[in-house]
Protein backbone atom coordinates (compact mmCIF):
# COMPACT_ATOMS: atom_id res chain seq x y z
CA UNK A 1 0.00 0.00 0.00
CA UNK A 2 2.29 2.36 0.52
CA UNK A 3 4.08 2.00 -2.68
CA UNK A 4 1.06 3.17 -4.34
CA UNK A 5 0.96 6.68 -2.36
CA UNK A 6 4.65 6.73 -3.28
CA UNK A 7 4.13 5.98 -6.85
CA UNK A 8 0.56 8.24 -6.81
CA UNK A 9 3.02 11.39 -5.94
CA UNK A 10 5.96 10.35 -8.34
CA UNK A 11 3.38 10.40 -11.13
CA UNK A 12 2.10 14.01 -10.43
CA UNK A 13 5.91 15.61 -10.04
CA UNK A 14 6.54 14.14 -13.40
CA UNK A 15 3.31 14.98 -15.14
CA UNK A 16 1.20 18.15 -15.20
CA UNK A 17 -1.40 16.78 -13.30
CA UNK A 18 -4.55 19.26 -13.14
CA UNK A 19 -4.68 20.91 -9.25
CA UNK A 20 -8.23 19.38 -8.23
CA UNK A 21 -10.86 22.13 -7.29
CA UNK A 22 -11.11 23.74 -3.89
CA UNK A 23 -14.30 22.29 -2.76
CA UNK A 24 -15.11 19.57 -0.06
CA UNK A 25 -16.30 16.48 -1.59
CA UNK A 26 -17.00 13.07 0.05
CA UNK A 27 -14.46 10.20 -0.98
CA UNK A 28 -14.64 6.34 -0.32
CA UNK A 29 -11.30 5.02 -0.21
CA UNK A 30 -10.26 1.60 -2.02
CA UNK A 31 -11.22 -0.65 1.54
CA UNK A 32 -14.59 1.26 1.73
CA UNK A 33 -13.52 4.27 4.46
CA UNK A 34 -15.77 7.00 3.49
CA UNK A 35 -14.04 10.45 4.32
CA UNK A 36 -14.35 13.98 3.68
CA UNK A 37 -11.69 15.63 1.40
CA UNK A 38 -10.64 19.55 0.90
CA UNK A 39 -8.10 19.58 -1.59
CA UNK A 40 -6.03 23.01 -1.11
CA UNK A 41 -3.11 23.38 -3.88
CA UNK A 42 -2.88 27.09 -3.16
CA UNK A 43 0.45 28.63 -3.73
CA UNK A 44 2.85 27.91 -0.50
CA UNK A 45 0.37 25.02 0.73
CA UNK A 46 2.52 22.36 1.45
CA UNK A 47 0.62 20.69 4.08
CA UNK A 48 -1.61 17.84 4.48
CA UNK A 49 -4.13 17.33 8.15
CA UNK A 50 -5.92 13.93 8.39
CA UNK A 51 -8.20 14.01 11.51
CA UNK A 52 -9.87 10.42 12.88
CA UNK A 53 -12.18 10.34 15.13
CA UNK A 54 -12.99 7.37 17.38
CA UNK A 55 -16.24 6.65 19.37
CA UNK A 56 -15.58 5.95 23.29
CA UNK A 57 -18.18 4.89 26.04
CA UNK A 58 -14.75 4.74 28.53
CA UNK A 59 -15.88 8.34 30.40
CA UNK A 60 -19.18 6.15 31.34
CA UNK A 61 -17.77 3.16 32.74
CA UNK A 62 -17.43 2.70 36.58
CA UNK A 63 -15.02 -0.02 36.58
CA UNK A 64 -12.39 1.51 35.00
CA UNK A 65 -9.55 4.27 35.69
CA UNK A 66 -10.50 7.49 34.20
CA UNK A 67 -6.96 8.64 34.28
CA UNK A 68 -6.42 5.96 31.46
CA UNK A 69 -7.00 7.83 27.89
CA UNK A 70 -5.51 10.58 28.90
CA UNK A 71 -2.47 8.67 29.57
CA UNK A 72 -2.95 6.92 26.87
CA UNK A 73 -3.38 9.58 24.62
CA UNK A 74 -0.50 11.58 25.78
CA UNK A 75 1.99 8.23 25.66
CA UNK A 76 0.71 6.89 21.79
CA UNK A 77 2.39 9.12 19.70
CA UNK A 78 5.42 10.68 22.16
CA UNK A 79 6.35 7.34 23.29
CA UNK A 80 8.01 6.49 19.45
CA UNK A 81 6.76 3.06 18.15
CA UNK A 82 8.24 -0.40 18.35
CA UNK A 83 10.95 0.54 15.67
CA UNK A 84 11.77 3.66 16.30
CA UNK A 85 12.93 5.59 19.55
CA UNK A 86 10.67 8.09 20.85
CA UNK A 87 13.75 10.56 20.62
CA UNK A 88 14.04 9.50 17.05
CA UNK A 89 10.52 10.31 16.44
CA UNK A 90 10.66 13.80 18.20
CA UNK A 91 13.60 15.13 16.27
CA UNK A 92 12.28 13.58 12.76
CA UNK A 93 8.76 15.30 13.21
CA UNK A 94 10.51 18.17 14.12
CA UNK A 95 12.33 18.30 10.94
CA UNK A 96 9.83 17.66 8.88
CA UNK A 97 7.75 20.45 10.32
CA UNK A 98 5.20 17.03 11.44
CA UNK A 99 2.81 17.17 14.15
CA UNK A 100 0.92 14.26 15.66
CA UNK A 101 -1.51 14.24 18.35
CA UNK A 102 -3.44 12.16 19.84
CA UNK A 103 -6.36 13.51 22.62
CA UNK A 104 -9.82 12.22 24.46
CA UNK A 105 -12.82 13.12 25.30
CA UNK A 106 -16.59 12.15 26.69
CA UNK A 107 -17.84 10.71 23.23
CA UNK A 108 -14.70 10.14 21.00
CA UNK A 109 -10.55 9.86 21.03
CA UNK A 110 -9.59 11.91 18.44
CA UNK A 111 -6.74 11.63 16.17
CA UNK A 112 -4.93 14.59 14.42
CA UNK A 113 -1.35 14.48 11.87
CA UNK A 114 0.05 17.22 10.18
CA UNK A 115 2.81 17.19 7.81
CA UNK A 116 3.80 18.58 4.93
CA UNK A 117 3.06 15.92 1.91
CA UNK A 118 7.24 15.51 0.47
CA UNK A 119 7.38 13.52 4.10
CA UNK A 120 4.19 11.77 4.10
CA UNK A 121 5.54 8.49 3.66
CA UNK A 122 7.51 8.69 6.90
CA UNK A 123 5.22 10.30 8.90
CA UNK A 124 2.16 7.87 7.82
CA UNK A 125 4.67 4.63 8.66
CA UNK A 126 5.30 5.97 11.97
CA UNK A 127 1.62 6.67 12.87
CA UNK A 128 0.42 3.18 11.47
CA UNK A 129 3.15 1.66 13.75
CA UNK A 130 1.77 3.87 17.02
CA UNK A 131 -1.33 3.26 16.21
CA UNK A 132 -1.80 -0.27 15.42
CA UNK A 133 1.15 -1.59 17.95
CA UNK A 134 1.89 1.02 20.55
CA UNK A 135 5.25 0.70 22.40
CA UNK A 136 3.59 1.69 26.20
CA UNK A 137 6.51 1.55 27.83
CA UNK A 138 6.39 1.35 31.50
CA UNK A 139 9.55 4.18 31.56
CA UNK A 140 7.29 6.75 29.51
CA UNK A 141 4.02 6.04 31.36
CA UNK A 142 5.94 6.45 34.52
CA UNK A 143 7.01 10.13 33.05
CA UNK A 144 3.59 11.18 32.08
CA UNK A 145 1.90 9.74 34.68
CA UNK A 146 3.83 11.65 37.12
CA UNK A 147 3.51 14.99 35.21
CA UNK A 148 -0.03 14.05 35.01
CA UNK A 149 -0.58 13.43 38.51
CA UNK A 150 1.27 16.60 39.21
CA UNK A 151 -0.89 18.65 37.41
CA UNK A 152 -4.17 17.85 38.49
CA UNK A 153 -3.42 17.82 41.79
CA UNK A 154 -1.96 21.46 41.33
CA UNK A 155 -5.57 22.24 39.32
CA UNK A 156 -7.48 20.49 41.92
CA UNK A 157 -5.70 23.02 44.66
CA UNK A 158 -6.48 26.78 43.64
CA UNK A 159 -10.10 28.23 44.48
CA UNK A 160 -11.36 28.84 40.80
CA UNK A 161 -10.77 25.63 40.03
CA UNK A 162 -12.51 23.91 43.03
CA UNK A 163 -15.87 26.49 42.27
CA UNK A 164 -15.51 24.88 38.73
CA UNK A 165 -15.35 21.34 40.03
CA UNK A 166 -18.44 21.99 42.27
CA UNK A 167 -20.53 23.24 39.41
CA UNK A 168 -19.82 19.68 37.28
CA UNK A 169 -20.51 17.98 40.87
CA UNK A 170 -23.65 19.91 40.82
CA UNK A 171 -24.79 18.88 37.36
CA UNK A 172 -23.20 15.87 37.32
CA UNK A 173 -23.35 14.15 40.92
CA UNK A 174 -20.61 11.50 41.75
CA UNK A 175 -20.88 9.73 38.39
CA UNK A 176 -18.23 8.26 36.21
CA UNK A 177 -18.62 11.05 33.65
CA UNK A 178 -18.02 13.60 36.40
CA UNK A 179 -15.10 11.75 37.57
CA UNK A 180 -13.85 11.49 34.06
CA UNK A 181 -14.06 15.53 33.65
CA UNK A 182 -12.92 15.96 36.90
CA UNK A 183 -10.32 13.24 37.90
CA UNK A 184 -10.53 14.39 41.60
CA UNK A 185 -8.97 11.32 42.90
CA UNK A 186 -5.13 12.14 41.99
CA UNK A 187 -4.00 9.06 43.48
CA UNK A 188 -5.48 7.19 40.56
CA UNK A 189 -2.75 8.37 38.34
CA UNK A 190 -0.08 6.19 39.37
CA UNK A 191 -2.52 2.96 39.08
CA UNK A 192 -2.15 3.81 35.44
CA UNK A 193 -0.33 0.32 33.92
CA UNK A 194 0.18 -1.03 30.52
CA UNK A 195 -2.18 -3.55 31.07
CA UNK A 196 -4.98 -0.31 31.51
CA UNK A 197 -3.77 1.25 28.12
CA UNK A 198 -3.97 -1.77 25.86
CA UNK A 199 -7.55 -2.57 27.17
CA UNK A 200 -8.05 0.79 26.29
CA UNK A 201 -6.37 0.67 22.69
CA UNK A 202 -8.34 -2.75 22.24
CA UNK A 203 -11.85 -0.99 22.72
CA UNK A 204 -10.63 2.15 21.12
CA UNK A 205 -8.77 1.80 18.06
CA UNK A 206 -10.86 0.09 15.76
CA UNK A 207 -11.80 0.63 12.09
CA UNK A 208 -14.50 1.86 13.46
CA UNK A 209 -15.08 5.01 13.13
CA UNK A 210 -16.74 7.90 13.87
CA UNK A 211 -15.35 10.25 11.12
CA UNK A 212 -12.32 11.04 9.20
CA UNK A 213 -11.64 14.40 7.19
CA UNK A 214 -8.39 14.88 4.75
CA UNK A 215 -7.35 18.45 4.16
CA UNK A 216 -4.47 20.10 2.27
CA UNK A 217 -2.05 19.20 -1.10
CA UNK A 218 -3.62 15.94 -1.56
CA UNK A 219 -5.14 14.50 -4.37
CA UNK A 220 -8.77 12.44 -3.43
CA UNK A 221 -7.01 9.03 -5.09
CA UNK A 222 -4.29 9.83 -2.72
CA UNK A 223 -5.72 10.62 0.20
CA UNK A 224 -7.52 7.28 -0.18
CA UNK A 225 -4.43 5.29 -0.23
CA UNK A 226 -3.48 7.55 2.70
CA UNK A 227 -6.84 6.85 4.90
CA UNK A 228 -6.41 3.14 4.41
CA UNK A 229 -3.07 2.75 5.87
CA UNK A 230 -3.50 4.26 8.50
CA UNK A 231 -6.85 2.03 9.34
CA UNK A 232 -5.57 -1.06 7.73
CA UNK A 233 -3.86 -2.80 10.29
CA UNK A 234 -6.54 -1.59 13.22
CA UNK A 235 -9.12 -4.43 14.12
CA UNK A 236 -12.66 -4.75 13.18
CA UNK A 237 -14.36 -2.44 15.60
CA UNK A 238 -17.21 -3.44 17.83
CA UNK A 239 -20.92 -1.61 18.41
CA UNK A 240 -19.21 1.49 20.33
CA UNK A 241 -21.53 4.39 20.43
CA UNK A 242 -21.21 7.51 22.75
CA UNK A 243 -23.51 7.51 25.34
CA UNK A 244 -25.94 10.76 26.08
CA UNK A 245 -24.76 12.67 29.28
CA UNK A 246 -28.10 13.89 31.25
CA UNK A 247 -27.15 17.39 33.27
CA UNK A 248 -29.40 18.68 36.33
CA UNK A 249 -28.82 22.06 35.53
CA UNK A 250 -31.95 23.60 37.59
CA UNK A 251 -30.51 27.45 38.83
CA UNK A 252 -28.82 27.50 42.76
CA UNK A 253 -26.74 30.10 44.81
CA UNK A 254 -24.42 28.63 46.29
CA UNK A 255 -21.38 29.88 48.06
CA UNK A 256 -18.40 27.91 48.53
CA UNK A 257 -16.36 29.02 51.15
CA UNK A 258 -13.12 28.67 50.90
CA UNK A 259 -11.25 30.33 54.40
CA UNK A 260 -6.99 29.92 52.64
CA UNK A 261 -8.49 31.67 49.57
CA UNK A 262 -7.24 35.53 49.39
CA UNK A 263 -9.67 35.91 46.29
CA UNK A 264 -13.36 35.81 45.75
CA UNK A 265 -14.08 34.08 42.39
CA UNK A 266 -17.81 33.89 41.06
CA UNK A 267 -19.13 32.38 38.19
CA UNK A 268 -22.64 32.08 36.66
CA UNK A 269 -23.69 29.21 33.79
CA UNK A 270 -26.70 28.31 31.75
CA UNK A 271 -27.86 25.63 29.26
CA UNK A 272 -27.39 26.58 25.57
CA UNK A 273 -28.69 23.97 22.77
CA UNK A 274 -25.58 22.05 21.48
CA UNK A 275 -24.07 22.55 18.18
CA UNK A 276 -26.23 20.05 15.86
CA UNK A 277 -28.83 23.13 15.41
CA UNK A 278 -26.28 25.10 13.38
CA UNK A 279 -26.53 28.75 15.22
CA UNK A 280 -23.53 28.27 17.21
CA UNK A 281 -22.09 30.90 15.61
CA UNK A 282 -24.79 33.46 16.26
CA UNK A 283 -24.37 32.11 19.96
CA UNK A 284 -20.83 33.32 19.76
CA UNK A 285 -21.32 36.52 18.61
CA UNK A 286 -24.13 37.38 20.63
CA UNK A 287 -21.50 36.36 23.44
CA UNK A 288 -19.45 38.68 22.26
CA UNK A 289 -21.24 41.45 22.27
CA UNK A 290 -22.02 41.11 25.56
CA UNK A 291 -18.61 40.44 26.90
CA UNK A 292 -16.10 42.49 24.53
CA UNK A 293 -13.77 45.04 26.24
CA UNK A 294 -16.09 48.18 25.90
CA UNK A 295 -18.82 45.99 26.18
CA UNK A 296 -21.83 46.57 28.95
CA UNK A 297 -20.80 43.33 31.09
CA UNK A 298 -17.51 45.34 30.88
CA UNK A 299 -18.83 48.95 31.72
CA UNK A 300 -21.24 47.47 34.46
CA UNK A 301 -18.80 45.54 36.97
CA UNK A 302 -15.88 47.48 35.87
CA UNK A 303 -16.42 50.83 35.07
CA UNK A 304 -19.63 51.19 36.92
CA UNK A 305 -19.53 48.74 40.26
CA UNK A 306 -15.53 48.93 40.21
CA UNK A 307 -15.87 44.94 41.34
CA UNK A 308 -13.64 43.18 39.12
CA UNK A 309 -11.19 44.00 36.77
CA UNK A 310 -12.33 42.24 33.79
CA UNK A 311 -15.43 39.52 33.29
CA UNK A 312 -15.21 36.57 30.96
CA UNK A 313 -18.44 35.16 29.35
CA UNK A 314 -17.72 32.48 26.81
CA UNK A 315 -19.14 28.89 25.76
CA UNK A 316 -17.74 25.72 26.53
CA UNK A 317 -19.08 21.80 26.65
CA UNK A 318 -18.90 18.78 28.83
CA UNK A 319 -19.92 16.75 25.65
CA UNK A 320 -21.00 16.90 21.89
CA UNK A 321 -24.69 17.13 23.02
CA UNK A 322 -24.21 19.79 26.01
CA UNK A 323 -22.97 22.89 25.62
CA UNK A 324 -22.59 25.79 27.94
CA UNK A 325 -22.43 29.48 28.46
CA UNK A 326 -20.64 30.85 31.79
CA UNK A 327 -19.99 34.24 33.20
CA UNK A 328 -16.64 34.50 35.05
CA UNK A 329 -15.11 37.16 37.05
CA UNK A 330 -12.91 37.53 39.89
CA UNK A 331 -14.71 40.21 42.38
CA UNK A 332 -14.13 42.38 45.28
CA UNK A 333 -15.38 40.27 48.62
CA UNK A 334 -17.39 42.76 49.60
CA UNK A 335 -19.04 43.40 46.63
CA UNK A 336 -20.43 40.26 45.65
CA UNK A 337 -23.77 40.38 46.46
CA UNK A 338 -24.21 43.24 44.40
CA UNK A 339 -21.77 42.08 41.82
CA UNK A 340 -23.64 39.06 41.66
CA UNK A 341 -27.33 41.36 41.15
CA UNK A 342 -25.50 43.31 38.37
CA UNK A 343 -24.35 40.88 36.59
CA UNK A 344 -27.85 39.26 36.21
CA UNK A 345 -29.36 42.06 35.42
CA UNK A 346 -26.60 42.98 32.91
CA UNK A 347 -27.34 39.60 31.37
CA UNK A 348 -30.79 39.72 31.51
CA UNK A 349 -31.01 42.92 29.39
CA UNK A 350 -28.48 42.05 26.64
CA UNK A 351 -30.68 38.76 26.23
CA UNK A 352 -33.92 40.23 25.67
CA UNK A 353 -32.91 44.12 24.47
CA UNK A 354 -29.31 44.38 23.61
CA UNK A 355 -27.44 47.30 22.53
CA UNK A 356 -26.33 45.99 18.96
CA UNK A 357 -25.55 48.98 17.46
CA UNK A 358 -21.85 48.02 17.00
CA UNK A 359 -22.87 44.81 15.89
CA UNK A 360 -21.69 45.11 12.73
CA UNK A 361 -18.31 45.93 13.51
CA UNK A 362 -17.76 42.98 15.30
CA UNK A 363 -19.63 40.46 12.90
CA UNK A 364 -17.11 41.48 10.39
CA UNK A 365 -14.38 41.15 12.34
CA UNK A 366 -15.61 37.86 13.76
CA UNK A 367 -16.46 36.18 9.79
CA UNK A 368 -12.61 37.62 8.56
CA UNK A 369 -11.17 35.23 11.01
CA UNK A 370 -13.38 32.78 10.55
CA UNK A 371 -11.85 33.14 6.45
CA UNK A 372 -8.75 33.38 7.58
CA UNK A 373 -8.18 30.14 10.08
CA UNK A 374 -10.65 28.30 7.04
CA UNK A 375 -7.74 29.07 4.64
CA UNK A 376 -5.19 26.80 7.11
CA UNK A 377 -4.98 22.95 6.40
CA UNK A 378 -5.08 21.41 9.96
CA UNK A 379 -7.99 24.22 10.61
CA UNK A 380 -10.35 23.17 7.66
CA UNK A 381 -9.92 19.62 8.59
CA UNK A 382 -10.91 20.29 12.19
CA UNK A 383 -13.95 22.04 10.66
CA UNK A 384 -14.79 19.57 8.87
CA UNK A 385 -14.75 16.82 11.08
CA UNK A 386 -16.91 19.10 14.03
CA UNK A 387 -19.57 19.52 11.11
CA UNK A 388 -19.89 15.86 10.25
CA UNK A 389 -19.59 14.83 13.84
CA UNK A 390 -22.50 17.26 13.97
CA UNK A 391 -24.55 15.59 11.24
CA UNK A 392 -23.68 18.43 8.94
CA UNK A 393 -22.01 18.60 5.37
CA UNK A 394 -18.61 19.59 6.00
CA UNK A 395 -18.64 21.63 2.61
CA UNK A 396 -20.22 24.27 4.96
CA UNK A 397 -16.27 24.92 6.28
CA UNK A 398 -16.11 26.94 2.89
CA UNK A 399 -19.52 29.06 3.25
CA UNK A 400 -19.10 29.78 7.42
CA UNK A 401 -17.38 33.17 6.95
CA UNK A 402 -20.29 34.35 4.44
CA UNK A 403 -23.15 32.79 6.69
CA UNK A 404 -21.47 35.24 9.63
CA UNK A 405 -21.53 38.17 7.54
CA UNK A 406 -24.51 37.65 6.87
CA UNK A 407 -26.01 37.73 10.10
CA UNK A 408 -28.13 41.22 11.19
CA UNK A 409 -29.02 42.70 14.69
CA UNK A 410 -32.42 41.09 14.52
CA UNK A 411 -31.62 37.77 14.06
CA UNK A 412 -28.85 37.62 16.69
CA UNK A 413 -31.16 39.12 19.13
CA UNK A 414 -34.06 36.97 17.91
CA UNK A 415 -31.89 33.99 18.60
CA UNK A 416 -30.62 35.20 22.49
CA UNK A 417 -33.96 35.61 23.13
CA UNK A 418 -35.50 32.26 22.28
CA UNK A 419 -32.58 30.57 22.96
CA UNK A 420 -30.26 32.11 25.92
CA UNK A 421 -31.22 30.93 29.61
CA UNK A 422 -33.26 33.73 31.46
CA UNK A 423 -31.21 35.53 34.60
CA UNK A 424 -33.33 33.40 36.50
CA UNK A 425 -32.74 30.54 35.35
CA UNK A 426 -28.21 30.18 35.87
CA UNK A 427 -26.56 28.72 37.81
CA UNK A 428 -24.85 31.16 40.24
CA UNK A 429 -22.01 29.94 42.10
CA UNK A 430 -18.80 32.19 44.17
CA UNK A 431 -15.95 31.00 45.94
CA UNK A 432 -13.94 32.94 48.96
CA UNK A 433 -12.59 33.44 52.09
CA UNK A 434 -15.57 35.43 53.61
CA UNK A 435 -18.77 32.89 54.32
CA UNK A 436 -20.91 36.38 54.74
CA UNK A 437 -20.17 37.74 51.22
CA UNK A 438 -23.62 36.83 50.19
CA UNK A 439 -26.50 36.31 52.23
CA UNK A 440 -28.82 34.17 51.37
CA UNK A 441 -26.61 31.96 49.43
CA UNK A 442 -26.31 28.37 49.97
CA UNK A 443 -23.13 28.22 51.63
CA UNK A 444 -20.92 25.16 51.63
CA UNK A 445 -17.18 24.12 52.31
CA UNK A 446 -16.97 21.03 50.63
CA UNK A 447 -17.98 20.55 46.57
CA UNK A 448 -20.04 17.14 47.60
CA UNK A 449 -21.98 19.40 50.08
CA UNK A 450 -23.16 21.24 46.51
CA UNK A 451 -25.51 18.10 46.11
CA UNK A 452 -27.79 19.24 49.52
CA UNK A 453 -28.26 22.75 48.35
CA UNK A 454 -31.83 23.82 47.44
CA UNK A 455 -32.25 23.88 43.48
CA UNK A 456 -35.27 25.62 41.43
CA UNK A 457 -37.12 24.58 38.74
CA UNK A 458 -35.90 26.88 36.05
CA UNK A 459 -38.48 27.72 33.22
Amino acid sequence: MMKTLILGVALCALVACKDPAKEVVQVTSPAGHSFSLLPIFDEGVTDITVNIAWPTDWAHRADVNPFVPYVGAEAIMSDGTQTKPAQEVMEAFNDKNARGRVYATVDHVRGELSFPYEHTDYVAEVAIEALSDPKYSDAWLGRIKQKLGDDQAEGLSQGHMKMWNAVRYAFLGDSPVYNALTLPDVALAEDVDRAMMLDWHKAVFTGDVAGISVAGRITAEDAGVLVDQLLEKLPEGGDVKPQPVSLDMRPANVFLHLPEEDKTVLGMIGHLPNTTDEKDYVDILGIQMLSRSEGPMFQAVREDLRASYGVSVGVANYDRANRIMYIYAEVEGDKLEQTVDVVRETYETHRTAADLSELNQERDAYAANARKRSGYVNVASHMMMELSLDGHNPAKTLSIADTINALTADEVQARMTAVFPKAEDLFVIAAGPDASAWPGACVITSIEEIANCPRGTGS
